[in-house]
């Protein structure tokens, strides 16, 4: 169940509540945090799938978690 894949996932699991507060607390640069935390939740989205079919790791858990 724990492999890289799956692990990409669950850290952008975990950055959601991260970006949920930076986006709501107000402090100088908070768009920018609140932008970088996207641009990785969104690259790890993408780094996660192409991992997951090229070294066949696709699981159960895995295709419950990202669909």
């Amino acid at each position: 169940m724990w492999n890289i894949p799956n692990s990409l996932t669950f850290l952008r699991i975990l950055m959601v509540p991260l970006l949920v507060v930076v986006l709501l607390t107000r402090f100088s640069g908070s768009e920018f945090w609140g932008l970088a935390i996207f641009l990785l939740a969104a690259l790890t989205d993408l780094a996660d799938g192409m991992i997951a079919r090229r070294t066949k790791a696709v699981t159960v858990a895995g295709t419950l978690l990202d669909p």
